[in-house]
Parts: C-alpha cells; sequence; structure tokens
C-alpha cells in the first residue's frame, strides 16, 4: 500500500489543459461543432441539483451530477476533467465516502469539462451518477465520444461564471456568505498519486464551517489505558512520527500520575499516515487495537525514525478504510497541521495544539 505524504501541490496550469481547451473553444468559434445545447439533467435527483445550482447562484446551463443528500448546507463544486487520472482519483476517492460527507452535511457536485476534442466520453456518462461512475472506472474506453457538445456547453458556462467571481484555474469551489472561493490544489504525495482524504479535508477547511465537531464522529481512535475521562483530547498519531513516539512512551509509562492529576481527561490516539509512503499501510494496521500501537512503538527505529508495523500492502479494507477516514478528519480540523497534533473537546470546545508540547505531563495536566 503506497502512501502518499500530502504536500500542496498547486495545479492550476495542468488543471484547466488550458491549450487543448483553447483549441475547443476554437473549434466552436469556427462552427465545426456547434454550438452545445443546454445541459439536460437526466437522471435521479435532476430536480434537486438544478435547484441547488440556482440558489447557489450558478448558470441552469451547467451540468452536474452528484451521489451526495439533498439539502446540505453546504457545497463542493468539483471540476471533473474528461480523461484526467487526478479528477478520476478525486471521484473514486468521493464515491467511497459519501456517506462521510453527508454526515458533516457537505455535499459534492461534479461538473465534467473537455480537454481535447479527442479524450472524450460516451454522452450516456453523464446520464446519471452511477453512469458517471462506471465511466470513471480505469479500464473504461469510449464508444463513441459523443459526450463533447455537452462537455463544450459546460466550459462556456462555467468559464463565463468563473470569470466573473475571480474562479480561474481551480479544482474546487464553493459559495459562502462571503462570495464565491476556490482552490488550485491538489495533495499528492511520493508517488504523485492523489490523496483524496487529505485533499477533500484541506475543501472543508478552506470551505470555513462553522462548527467542525461532527466530524470528530467519524474518528476511528484507540483509548489510551488509564486515562479514561470523559473530557476528550483526540492525538492524531502517525507510526513512522518521532515525536509522536516520544509521546506515547511518555503517556503510556505515566498513565497512571496523568489520571491522577486530571481524572476527566480521556485520551484518543487517532491514528493516520501521512510521513512516509509506508506510513499509510502502518497506521491501518494500528487501527487493530492497542496491542498493534504497542507494537509499532516497541520497536520503533530511532536512528531511522521508523514504526515497526509492516508497511507492506494487503492491509485489511476495513481498517485501510478507517485509516483514509482519519486523514479527512485530520486535514480539516487541523488544516494539515502535522503529527502529532492536540485536539482538545473539553465541555464542548474545540483547542488544537500543534506539534509535541515541550512538557507533555505539564500539558495535559493543565487540560480543563
Amino acid at each position: 500500500m503506497n502512501a502518499p505524504h500530502p504536500s500542496p501541490r498547486p495545479r492550476t496550469g495542468f488543471a484547466t489543459r488550458l491549450g487543448a481547451v483553447l483549441r475547443v473553444a476554437c473549434l466552436i468559434g469556427l462552427g465545426l461543432l456547434g454550438s452545445a445545447p443546454p445541459a439536460s439533467a437526466a437522471g435521479a435527483g435532476t430536480q434537486a441539483i438544478q435547484a441547488r445550482e440556482r440558489a447557489d447562484g450558478l448558470p441552469d446551463t451547467l451540468l452536474a451530477l452528484t451521489a451526495s443528500r439533498a439539502g446540505a448546507a453546504h457545497a463542493i463544486y468539483m471540476l471533473w476533467y474528461a480523461g484526467d487520472a487526478h479528477s478520476r482519483a478525486l471521484f473514486n476517492w468521493y464515491r467511497l465516502h459519501v456517506a462521510d460527507l453527508d454526515a458533516i452535511g457537505v455535499a459534492v457536485y461534479w461538473i465534467p469539462l473537455p480537454t481535447s476534442e479527442t479524450d472524450v466520453p460516451d454522452a450516456d456518462c453523464l446520464d446519471s451518477i452511477g453512469a458517471f461512475a462506471r465511466c470513471n472506472a480505469p479500464d473504461y474506453r469510449a464508444d463513441s465520444g459523443d459526450a463533447l457538445d455537452t462537455l463544450v456547453g459546460n466550459y462556456n458556462a462555467w468559464s463565463a461564471f468563473a470569470g466573473a467571481h475571480g474562479l480561474r484555474g481551480v479544482w474546487a469551489a464553493w459559495p459562502s456568505p462571503r462570495g464565491w472561493t476556490g482552490s488550485a490544489n491538489v495533495l499528492a504525495g511520493h508517488d504523485g498519486s492523489v490523496d483524496g482524504a487529505a485533499t477533500f479535508g484541506l475543501y472543508l477547511r478552506k470551505l470555513g464551517l462553522g462548527d467542525l465537531h461532527p466530524l470528530l464522529a467519524s474518528l476511528h481512535t484507540i483509548a489510551q489505558p488509564g486515562v479514561d475521562g470523559a473530557q476528550r483530547l483526540y492525538v492524531f498519531w502517525d507510526p513512522d512520527c518521532a515525536y509522536c513516539h516520544r509521546d506515547f512512551l511518555t503517556i503510556a509509562a505515566n498513565a497512571a500520575a496523568i489520571h491522577a492529576a486530571n481524572p476527566a481527561l480521556g485520551i484518543r490516539w487517532v491514528p493516520l499516515g501521512v510521513l512516509r509512503p509506508g506510513s499509510r499501510a502502518k497506521a491501518a494496521r494500528a487501527l487493530a487495537g492497542y496491542g498493534a500501537m504497542a507494537r509499532d512503538e516497541r520497536g520503533y527505529d530511532d536512528a531511522d525514525e521508523t514504526g515497526a508495523l509492516s508497511a507492506a500492502p494487503g492491509v485489511d479494507p476495513a481498517l485501510a478504510r478507517e485509516e483514509s477516514e482519519n486523514r479527512l478528519a485530520w486535514a480539516a480540523l487541523t488544516g494539515g497541521g502535522g503529527t502529532p497534533s492536540y485536539l482538545w473537546t473539553g465541555h464542548g470546545a474545540m483547542r488544537l495544539t500543534p506539534g509535541s508540547p515541550d512538557d507533555i505531563l505539564h500539558f495535559l495536566a493543565a487540560l480543563h
């Protein structure tokens, strides 16, 4: 299981594929393709999607597709470029995590756009979100490529809207009380592959949700034995993180003293992998329980700064999904603030401390 190390990568030029799109636009101008008709919204949820677009001020001619629940408090509009591997990766991550986004009131709408006059899906790919998902499969090959008119129509509608709202070059955009904003970043890692969890987490952070507490319910955590009070402290932990290692050993060795100094405190470890290509696999294996975490830490290599759990592929799919959900929440709640990060949620508050405190025992005793 390869694991990208999330780092912001501006992809503005690549995302827009400007040269290719301009070639398509030139064909429109010459009348060789004809003008695209207004996008017909076929498939389940069409009226709800169009109503949401109108409410958000988007043009009626813009075709969008979603598997998200109607009536969400927040909307993210994702640009999907035909034939683009990054677009496919982000969409396929979304398909697996629709319920996670629904749970925090975020709907994602996909806007299909062209990259060239040759790399075009079949028109029936745009009939419904289910058909769109099938056409995002790695082995998909278009038969007729007859969706070009619809994609060009979407390009014209989006381009005019983006120009009017300062959204050129973005991958994702959303309305807010202050107007429209967006992001031109996709988070990728060591092997260049897209990290969907961290990317969407970044978008959620930028979206400026007033209350991110619902994300806490999506965390998959491991309780620290002996420190089990009702006021929760979430510790975002990477199995290859040297400071996480130091703090884990200190907390484990002093659990009784920590509880005596602050009986209300309950520590929950949140395993996730961001530091090395194998960190995600290790974090997923750590989610099997405290014993697995302890094995990683007992065998930690201080010289190489690597945990002892295996980084090999073949992780239990359920644990791999839990690790992915933890990374989504980590990115949104901390802004990708590194590991360890300490998120105190006692008494309804939410206070973030990025990094390892200088004196971890004093820090824990003072949390009230």
